[in-house]
């Protein structure tokens, strides 16, 4: 038996048999290119992922994009040794890459793809710090590459040991923050998701909301046109909750245009 081999060709025939041989035999034989396909498709969660570069090395050496159903594929010779291997910023692929050796027929070699972890979020408004805000405020965080949904924690400690507010796998970069307390300081901070996971929680800032203004006392002594008081004599008021400082004013005009005393504490 006779037959013909060469990497990456194909012979017709492929082989010449003999038997009892009495003369001399000739036999030739065409040779022809051979190739089969390396193919495979590059998926996230089910999905073809389109534009990840395909990089084929080895017998010969290649490089292709995945198509927008995720799909590639390569010609390769028979008989050849390669290495496919997937790349794509903001992904690792499973597995990394796939080496075959002596190719004999068509291959195939599929990969998943895993996002990377995206960054936490860079927060934007209130800006840290903002102080006599009112009791609705709007939180706005930069929206984070890679990022699916966003987690947001709101607390009166800047430990987070009790929460005023959790929101997780929110869509919007904003976050509307309505009910706060008069008088109080508050911190948020955000974090962001993908199909791989969680980022950390980004820096954390605070606001301060406005004191509540209030009401205007009610006098208490001496009354109203009340005559003939001692030049030494004790003004009193009803107490207004809330304050915590009270100014005192006398003066002899209406209007207030100079003071007897003019005092606060």
């Amino acid at each position: 038996t006779i037959t013909p081999m060469r990497q990456g060709y194909l012979f017709t025939p492929a082989f010449q048999v003999y038997s009892n041989i009495t003369t001399n035999q000739v036999q030739n034989f065409t040779a022809a290119v051979g190739s089969y396909t390396l193919a495979g498709r590059i998926s996230v969660a089910g999905v073809g992922l389109n534009g990840v570069t395909i990089i084929l090395s080895g017998t010969g050496s290649d490089t292709v994009v995945t198509d927008t159903t995720g799909n590639y594929s390569f010609p390769i010779l028979i008989g050849g040794n390669y290495t496919v291997t997937p790349a794509k910023q903001g992904y690792t692929f499973n597995p990394a890459s796939r080496t075959f050796t002596n190719a004999t027929g068509n291959l195939v070699q599929d990969f998943i793809g895993l996002p990377d972890l995206p960054d936490a979020p860079t927060l934007s408004s209130p800006v840290n710090g903002t102080s006599n805000l009112g009791t609705a405020v709007n939180l706005i965080w930069n929206a984070s590459p890679g990022a699916v949904t966003y987690n947001l924690q709101v607390s009166t400690s800047a430990g987070f040991g009790t929460l005023f507010y959790s929101g997780t796998n929110m869509f919007a970069t904003a976050y509307g923050l309505s009910g706060l307390q008069p008088g109080t300081t508050y911190y948020w901070r955000v974090s962001s998701n993908n199909t791989s996971g969680t980022s950390g929680w980004s820096t954390v800032w605070n606001f301060s909301t406005q004191q509540t203004i209030t009401d205007a006392p009610v006098l208490s002594s001496p009354l109203n046109n009340a005559v003939n008081i001692p030049t030494s004599t004790n003004l009193s008021w009803n107490a207004v909750t809330g304050a915590t400082i009270y100014t005192v004013q006398v003066s002899q005009s209406a209007d207030f245009s100079s003071f007897v005393v003019n005092n606060a504490g």
